[in-house]
């Protein structure tokens, strides 16, 4: 690898491994260097991830300044499932449907 590419992602991850009734954690670090084509890819499944956050705590907020029960498992899925057919979302409709 050139060391003039920087990397656009960085991800440290924490793993716990259970073996023998002890548990230690794990620490994992990954650089990558992704290629153009893979930084558009990890650009849209990030801002679905992103969108769907959003929408999802919003949601949450709203129930929750109503004074209602929180929203379950169930309901956030057919908000989600709305919003990808919503018309009003042209322009997230892709990537909430993670299109290429």
């Amino acid at each position: 690898m050139s060391q003039s590419r920087r990397p656009v992602l960085l991800l440290d991850v924490l793993a716990q491994k259970a073996d023998w009734g002890c548990s230690v954690q794990l620490r994992y670090n990954y650089r990558l260097y992704p290629t153009p084509g893979q930084q558009a890819a990890l650009a849209r499944a990030f801002g679905c991830a992103r969108v769907a956050y959003s929408d999802a705590l919003g949601a949450r907020e709203d129930a929750h300044a109503a004074g209602k029960p929180d929203l379950s498992d169930a309901e956030m899925s057919r908000r989600l499932t709305a919003a990808k057919a919503s018309p009003g979302r042209a322009g997230e409709a892709g990537t909430l449907r993670g299109a290429a």
